[in-house]
């Protein structure tokens, strides 16, 4: 196993927060990507919203030459404007943990410029063609 996914795991192993969102992530993820996980949705009662709104507004943020398969095929990647570490929280019934997660600080960005981005504030604004 790589040095990397050696601090992933300790990292979820002894950091509530990073689990936590970790787990947040990879539902949200599923229910996007695999429809049979759309029954199981727990996180839309903590967040305040459903599926069909995060879609909604994911579509409307995808760069020009991007589609939703793009998502789909994870040359998109769904970013927090303002990053995660901006936020102060410690469990899902915190205000901050629901402004993280809300539909208005969520969006999608071409896979290369999100890792550029990091947990940077810069805000990117993607017009050209497919990176």
């Amino acid at each position: 196993m790589s040095y990397y996914n050696d601090y992933q795991n300790n990292r979820y192993k002894n950091d509530e927060r990073f689990r936590l969102d970790r787990n947040i992530s990879r539902s949200i993820r599923r229910a996007l990507k695999y429809s049979k996980y759309n029954r199981d949705n727990h996180w839309e009662l903590v967040l305040g919203y459903t599926i069909k709104d995060l879609k909604i507004r994911l579509l409307s943020t995808i760069p020009a030459g991007y589609t939703w398969q793009d998502y789909l095929e994870c040359r998109l990647e769904l970013d927090h404007i303002v990053p995660i570490k901006f936020y102060e929280y410690t469990d899902i019934s915190n205000n901050e943990f629901k402004k993280c997660w809300s539909l208005d600080n969520l969006r999608l960005l071409p896979k290369k410029i999100h890792r550029i981005k990091g947990g940077s504030l810069n805000s990117f604004v993607v017009k050209t063609e497919c990176l």
